[in-house]
């Protein structure tokens, strides 16, 4: 069976994210020491973890191609990924000062939006629910960690803040608007997506903060990119991992500039 274009970028960047993955995992296990923290142990865990989602995506490509990928254990690890991070952030930048409701009501908000659309799409009950709650959690600690830090202004808070709304909404029209479900709504939601990926690029790179505001920065940029391919199809998908490799690297340069 001849490989398609769309088949063989896919499995080119994820072998690109694998030997990234690779390098960040010995780059970062190097930095970590006991009085800085133990975020960088777990960041190298859950980076680990996602490159055993991508090999086990990758075999399924070689051996399944053009075949939807069912619950699989790629899953488990991608799940993994997020708990260490979430984890990491409790070690350290985001330590535990009670809990506050709006950063969750936020959080529990927009992320069952997103798995009410996951389930639409893929029409996987238990596999979307249960691996993404854990997804509420680590958006929480974000909110929190970038509200206590001042990591984020509110001119930007309010701009992301719209940006989403118009990357959801058209999304959410074209799955539950019968009569709207043949309009390609969902192309619309690229453009906002794409603004907002390029607003938390830059954000992140920017060296004129502290540590602490540029990982959780870098850290947001990394959820982002996650839900922005989850958020996308074909070339968009293909689009959506590069960004996603290129936060995985970003997040990496933070953790060693704090060490």
């Amino acid at each position: 069976m001849p490989v398609s274009s769309l088949l063989l970028q896919d499995i080119v960047v994820n072998i690109l994210q694998i030997l990234v993955l690779v390098f960040v995992i010995f780059r970062v296990s190097r930095f970590y020491r006991e009085d800085k923290g133990l975020f960088p142990l777990f960041f190298a865990f859950a980076m680990f973890s996602l490159l055993l989602s991508d090999i086990y995506y990758l075999v399924y490509d070689f051996f399944h191609p053009y075949t939807r990928m069912p619950f699989a254990a790629n899953e488990i690890a991608e799940c993994a990924t997020v708990l260490l991070l979430s984890a990491g952030l409790e070690s350290g930048v985001c330590k535990k000062k009670g809990f506050k409701i709006v950063p969750f009501v936020i959080s529990f908000l927009f992320i069952t939006l997103n798995i009410t659309l996951w389930i639409a799409w893929s029409g996987e009950w238990i596999q979307d629910i249960v691996f993404g709650l854990p997804y509420v959690y680590f958006m929480y600690l974000l909110i929190v960690g970038i509200m206590d830090y001042n990591a984020l202004s509110s001119k930007f808070g309010v701009l992301l803040a719209i940006l989403t709304s118009l990357v959801v909404i058209p999304d959410a029209l074209e799955v539950w608007v019968p009569v709207l479900s043949d309009k390609h709504l969902s192309m619309y939601a690229y453009i906002p997506l794409t603004a907002i990926s390029l607003i938390l690029f830059i954000l992140s790179i920017k060296e004129k903060e502290d540590n602490d505001k540029k990982l959780l920065i870098s850290l947001l940029f990394f959820l982002w990119s996650i839900l922005a391919m989850y958020m996308s199809g074909g070339v968009f998908y293909t689009a959506a991992q590069v960004v996603n490799t290129g936060a995985i690297i970003i997040c990496t340069l933070k953790i060693s500039s704090s060490v």
